[in-house]
């Protein structure tokens, strides 16, 4: 495996660990909103950082979302709730980013962060895994 991808893939996973913490935080403050953008880019990036080790690259969160669903939820390797997790997270990121006094129910979201930690620690599997591997 090349040494820059797995060094990229290595940051990518760092900063998914990253933004659960900043969610946590965020939730903590009860800054709702951060924290819903916060837990979308921790799943985004711990998706991203796996996809690199694979060798796949993409620009739109949109794309991300479809290896997700393609390489991950369709193959077995992570299970279904996950992908349906993946959806909402994106959407409620959208959500708190682009519409105006959007409040989000903190039950949901503490909910929200044990299911990220959750989604994390199997993207790490898959990590390493693919670490491993090479």
């Amino acid at each position: 495996m090349d040494y820059n991808k797995k060094e990229l893939a290595k940051y990518w996973m760092k900063k998914s660990k990253r933004s659960l913490e900043a969610a946590q935080h965020e939730f903590e403050c009860k800054n709702h909103d951060f924290c819903a953008n916060r837990l979308y880019y921790s799943a985004f990036y711990a998706v991203s950082a796996v996809l690199i080790l694979k060798g796949q690259t993409y620009k739109k969160h949109s794309a991300v979302r479809a290896a997700l669903h393609r390489d991950f939820v369709k193959e077995g390797l992570i299970p279904i709730e996950y992908g349906a997790l993946y959806d909402a997270l994106l959407q409620d990121r959208e959500e708190a980013d682009y519409v105006a006094f959007v409040e989000f129910d903190p039950e949901i979201l503490e909910e929200e962060i044990k299911q990220v930690e959750e989604f994390i620690k199997e993207f790490e599997k898959l990590f390493t895994s693919l670490i491993k591997s090479e």
